[in-house]
């Protein structure tokens, strides 16, 4: 199942050595995430969906597999900017 497997591929990606892009890139089902990297900025709101609140909790370098009406994903902090 879907959850399954975005959990299988946090547990890969947080392994010493892993490259997380490598991983988003040759496993994601967004075409677009196979030609330009899964690296994304999302302004978050009050306003916001969920998961995207969840996601603005996230440490740096903390992964967590969140679930949108697209689907589940495989979600790191990078970096923080806070208004």
């Amino acid at each position: 199942d879907s959850l399954a497997r975005a959990q299988a591929l946090a547990a890969e990606a947080a392994k010493p050595g892993a490259s997380f892009t490598k991983i988003s890139e040759l496993s994601s089902d967004d075409p677009a995430d196979r030609t330009r990297g899964a690296l994304y900025t999302f302004a978050v709101s009050k306003g916001s969906a969920s998961w995207l609140r969840e996601a603005e909790k996230l440490s740096i370098g903390e992964m967590r597999v969140l679930e949108s009406p697209l689907g589940f994903h495989v979600v790191r902090c990078c970096s923080l900017e806070l208004e």
